[in-house]
């Protein structure tokens, strides 16, 4: 398991995960870079993803509790109300 404030994890010529997801407890933003596939699980809590490519893989995030949040428009803090007009 990984845990972390901000976690960045890059594999320039290969996968983040490999057979298994790699487990993460993050309690800030998350950034992803892999050639190959990208397997990542939450443990605790939401994960507030900065990034995540791969140029030629899968790209696979999941959370045990928690949900997925844009953590672009989280560290900004736009409002409810920003937000939706930006949907307009």
């Amino acid at each position: 398991m990984i845990s972390g404030n901000n976690i960045t994890l890059i594999s320039k010529d290969g996968v983040i995960g490999g057979e298994h997801a790699i487990n993460i407890d993050s309690n800030g933003d998350v950034n992803l870079q892999a050639s190959g596939d990208i397997w990542v699980h939450e443990l605790n809590g939401d994960l507030a993803l900065a990034g995540a490519h791969s140029s030629a893989g899968n790209v696979i995030i999941s959370t045990a509790n928690g949900a997925i949040l844009d953590a672009i428009i989280e560290d900004v803090g736009a409002s409810d109300e920003q937000l939706s007009e930006l949907d307009d």
